[in-house]
C-alpha cells in the first residue's frame, strides 16, 4: 500500500506515540489511583484518534479513507466520555461518581460503533463519500447523515457539560488560577469546533500542508495532556489536609455543636487516653475534666486559650488550646475545631529555665557578697590590727594597773571576736580555705552557746545539754562548724519566740558506731511539709522582710557536706523541728591539736637587734609595728608612702622590710618588684602585712615568690615569731 507521508503525517503520528508513553507514567503521578487509570485511557484514546487521523489523511484509498474516519469518530466519542469521567472523578458530586452513571456515558460510544459498522447499510453516519483533489493529499470529501450529527451534538454536550463542572467546582470555590480550568476547557473544545468547522464546508487556503482538523486536534491534545496533571492538586490538597491531621503532634478534636466528639487524629487519642472509636459521641468534658464548654462553644469564629489545666487518665497536663469554627454556606456554625498544644513539658522547660537563672543569680549574688566580705575583712582588719595589739602591749607593761589590764583583756577578746567574724564572712563566701583541726565538738557547742547567752536569757529560752562525755574529737574547722550551730541555734530561738514567746531547746550530741550526731530540738512553731521541701535551697526564708537572708541553713548544709557528713530536718506545723547532723569520725592519726592550741602561738624568743623598715598606709599599724619591734631593740623606721620607702633604702641598709600588700599609689607587689631589683640582698626578707589574703591575686603572689606574710589582725607573739624567722 502507497502511503502519502507528509509533515502532517509525521507530526500527527509522532504526538500519538508521545502519548501513549505519557499515558503508561501518568498513573503514579497521582494520589487519586481510579482517577488516574481515568486519566491514562483518556490520553490512549486521544492518542489513537491523533493516530487514526494521521493514517487516515496519509492513505490514498478512499475505502481505507472512510474505514479511518469512522474510527476517528469512535475515538473522539470515547475520548470526550473519558473527559467528562475524569472530571467528575475530581470534582462532581458524589452521586455522580457511581459505576451506572459511567456505564451511562459510554452508551452513546457503543451505539455509534455499531453505526459505522453498518453504514454501508444504512447510510446515516455518511452518504456518498469521495475524494478531493487537495496537495499534498487527497481528502475525504463525505455527505454527513443525522446519526453523525448527533454524535457531534452528543461530544459537545460532553464538553459544555465537563467545562461548566470544572468553572463551577474548581475555579469558583477552590479558587484556584483561571488559565488552569480554562487551558482544560479548551483543550476539549478546540479540536471539537476545527472539526465543525471544516465539515460545514471551510475551504482550506491554497499552499496549507497541514489541514485544520489535524493542526488544532494536536494543539488541543497537547493542551489536555499538560491541563490533566494540574488537576492533580485537586486531589493532593486533601490527602495532604488529611495527613496533616493523621501526623500532626498536636491533638486536633472536632466536635459538633453540642460539645460532642466527632472526630479526633491520634495524638488528641495518645491526650485523652481514648481510642477513636471510643471517643466518638461522647462530650469533651467527660473526656477531659476542667474542659471550657461554654467557652468553647460560645466563640463565634475563633479564639485562644492559654495554660488551661486539664486533667485526663488521672494526670494534670498544660494546654493552650486554639478553637475554629467551621460554618456552612450561610455562615451558620457546623462544627468546632479545637487544636490542642500541650505546653506540660514546655511550661516543664520555663520552670527549669527559671530555676536555673535563679542558680545563676544567686551565684552571683554569692561572688557579690565574696567580693564585699573581701573588702569589709581588709577595711576592717586594718584598724583591728591596731586595737588588738595596743591592748595586748599595754596589758603587758608592768606599770598598768590588774584592774585596767582586767578591761584591756575586755578589749583583746573582743578583738578576737571580730576577727573570727571577719573570718566567718570570708568562709561564706568561700574567700578563705578551711583551716581544719582536731576539737571537741562538746566544747563547741559550748562556746557557741556562750555567744548566745544574752539573747537565750532574755528570750526565756532554756537549754537542755545531754553531751557525751567521751564523744571523740572531730577533724573540723571550728569557725565553719560554730556557724553551722549558730545557725541552728539562732533559728530555733527565732522559732519559739514566735510560737510561745518563750521555749526549750535541748542539745544532744551521741556516738554512733563510726559516726557522731548532733540534734538541735526546739518547741517552736515548726514546719509543713512544703517549707521542709525547700528548708536548705538558698535564699528561702520564712522571715519577714529584714529578719533573715535565707543563707543560713543552705550554708549550714553546704559546710556538713564538705565535712562529709549529713544534715536532716524532721518537724510538725505546731509541734517544733528537730535537725540533725551526722559527722564521720575523722580524728587524725597524730595527736589532734586542741583550739587554744592552734591560736595561741608558743612565745617567740627575744630576736636580734636589726634594722628594720615598716611600710604601711594605716597609721595605727605603723605606730604597733614599731613599737612592738623598737622593744626588742631593733631600729625601726617607718613610712606610708612607697616612694619615701624607695628612697629610704636608698640611703640606708636594711636587714627586714615590712609593707603592706595594699597601699594607695603603689602596691606592695609593685613595690617588692622594684625593691628587689635594686636591692637583691633583701629577697627573701620581707614581710608582707595583708587583711585580705583569700584574694586569688594576691594569695597567686605570695606563693609563687615563696613570700613570709602576716594575715591582719595578728598579736604580738606572732610578729615577733617571723621577724625572727628571717633574721
Amino acid at each position: 500500500m502507497e502511503w502519502q507521508l507528509s509533515p502532517s503525517v509525521i507530526a500527527e503520528a509522532a504526538t500519538a506515540l508521545g502519548f501513549f508513553v505519557v499515558a503508561i507514567f501518568f498513573p503514579w503521578r497521582d494520589l487519586n489511583r481510579r482517577a488516574s487509570l481515568t486519566g491514562s485511557i483518556l490520553l490512549i484514546v486521544a492518542a489513537l484518534w491523533i493516530l487514526t487521523h494521521s493514517l487516515e489523511i496519509g492513505t490514498p484509498v478512499a475505502s481505507i479513507k472512510a474505514y479511518l474516519m469512522g474510527l476517528q469518530l469512535i475515538w473522539g466519542l470515547f475520548a470526550m466520555t473519558f473527559w467528562l469521567m475524569y472530571i467528575v472523578r475530581y470534582i462532581a458530586p458524589g452521586k455522580w461518581q457511581t459505576g451506572r452513571i459511567y456505564a451511562l456515558f459510554g452508551i452513546v460510544p457503543l451505539l455509534a460503533v455499531l453505526a459505522v459498522a453498518t453504514n454501508h447499510i444504512h447510510g446515516l453516519m455518511w452518504t456518498a463519500p469521495g475524494l478531493d483533489t487537495y496537495n499534498p493529499y487527497l481528502p475525504l470529501k463525505p455527505a454527513y447523515g443525522p446519526v453523525y450529527w448527533v454524535c457531534l451534538a452528543y461530544t459537545g454536550s460532553l464538553t459544555a457539560c465537563g467545562g461548566y463542572l470544572i468553572l463551577k467546582k474548581v475555579a469558583r470555590q477552590n479558587n484556584f488560577r483561571m488559565w488552569e480550568p480554562w487551558t482544560l476547557i479548551l483543550a476539549a473544545v478546540i479540536p471539537l469546533v476545527a472539526a465543525f468547522v471544516e465539515i460545514t464546508g471551510f475551504t482550506q487556503p491554497a499552499g496549507l500542508t497541514v489541514g485544520i482538523t489535524p493542526f488544532f486536534s494536536g494543539i488541543g491534545v497537547i493542551a489536555l495532556v499538560w491541563s490533566l496533571p494540574r488537576f492533580h492538586l485537586q486531589r493532593v490538597i486533601p490527602v495532604a489536609r488529611h495527613t496533616v491531621f493523621q501526623h500532626i503532634s498536636d491533638g486536633v478534636v472536632v466536635l459538633n455543636m453540642q460539645n460532642r466528639v466527632v472526630d479526633l487524629n491520634p495524638a488528641a487519642e495518645h491526650l485523652a487516653g481514648y481510642t477513636g472509636s471510643e471517643a466518638l459521641g461522647l462530650p469533651a468534658e467527660q473526656i477531659w475534666a476542667n474542659w471550657p464548654t461554654k467557652s468553647v462553644l460560645s466563640e463565634p469564629a475563633s479564639a485562644v486559650y492559654e495554660g488551661l489545666v486539664l486533667a485526663c487518665a488521672g494526670e494534670q497536663r498544660t494546654y493552650n488550646l486554639h478553637i475554629y469554627t467551621i460554618t456552612d454556606d450561610k455562615n451558620r456554625p457546623l462544627n468546632k475545631v479545637v487544636l490542642l498544644i500541650d505546653t506540660t513539658e514546655r511550661k516543664r522547660a520555663e520552670e527549669e529555665s527559671r530555676r536555673l537563672r535563679e542558680k545563676a543569680e544567686m551565684s552571683s549574688r554569692l561572688a557579690a557578697t565574696g567580693e564585699m566580705a573581701a573588702g569589709i575583712a581588709h577595711e576592717i582588719n586594718n584598724p583591728l590590727t591596731g586595737v588588738l595589739g595596743f591592748a595586748q602591749l599595754l596589758a603587758k607593761r608592768q606599770d598598768v594597773p590588774a584592774d585596767i589590764k582586767k578591761e584591756l583583756k575586755i578589749i583583746a577578746d573582743g578583738s578576737n571576736r571580730v576577727k573570727d567574724i571577719v573570718k566567718r564572712m570570708l568562709t561564706f563566701s568561700r574567700q578563705t580555705e578551711p583551716m581544719r583541726t582536731g576539737i571537741s565538738m562538746n566544747e563547741l557547742i559550748g562556746a557557741t552557746l556562750d555567744l548566745r547567752r544574752y539573747v537565750l536569757s532574755t528570750a526565756n529560752i532554756e537549754v537542755i545539754r545531754h553531751l557525751d562525755p567521751d564523744l571523740p574529737r572531730q577533724f573540723v574547722d571550728p569557725g565553719e562548724m560554730q556557724q553551722v550551730f549558730l545557725n541552728l541555734i539562732v533559728n530555733a530561738e527565732y522559732a519559739m519566740k514566735k510560737a510561745h514567746g518563750r521555749g526549750t531547746l535541748t542539745i544532744t550530741t551521741e556516738k554512733k558506731d563510726d559516726h557522731i550526731r548532733i540534734s538541735f530540738k526546739d518547741d517552736g512553731t515548726g514546719m509543713n511539709e512544703e517549707v521542709l521541701a525547700k528548708l536548705f535551697h538558698p535564699f528561702f526564708t520564712t522571715k519577714a522582710v529584714g529578719e533573715g537572708t535565707g543563707l543560713g541553713l543552705g550554708l549550714s548544709r553546704s559546710i556538713v557536706l564538705e565535712h562529709g557528713g549529713t544534715i536532716e530536718a524532721e518537724s510538725q506545723l505546731g509541734q517544733g523541728a528537730t535537725f540533725t547532723i551526722t559527722l564521720p569520725i575523722t580524728q587524725p592519726a597524730e595527736k589532734a591539736v586542741t583550739g587554744s592550741e592552734a591560736v595561741t602561738p608558743a612565745p617567740a624568743e627575744k630576736i636580734k637587734s636589726a634594722r628594720i623598715l615598716i611600710v604601711d598606709d594605716e597609721e595605727a599599724i605603723r605606730l604597733l609595728v614599731s613599737t612592738i619591734l623598737s622593744q626588742s631593740e631593733c631600729s625601726v623606721d617607718a613610712t606610708g608612702d612607697a616612694g619615701e620607702a624607695l628612697a629610704k633604702l636608698e640611703s640606708t641598709s636594711y636587714d627586714i622590710v615590712l609593707m603592706d600588700i595594699r597601699m594607695p599609689g603603689m602596691s606592695g607587689m609593685e613595690l617588692y618588684a622594684r625593691v628587689i631589683d635594686k636591692h637583691p640582698k633583701l629577697t627573701g626578707k620581707v614581710i608582707f602585712m595583708t587583711g585580705d589574703s583569700s584574694d586569688l591575686t594576691t594569695r597567686a603572689f605570695l606563693e609563687q615568690n615563696k613570700l613570709t606574710f602576716l594575715t591582719k589582725p595578728f598579736d604580738i607573739e606572732t610578729l615577733l615569731k617571723k621577724v625572727n624567722g628571717l633574721l
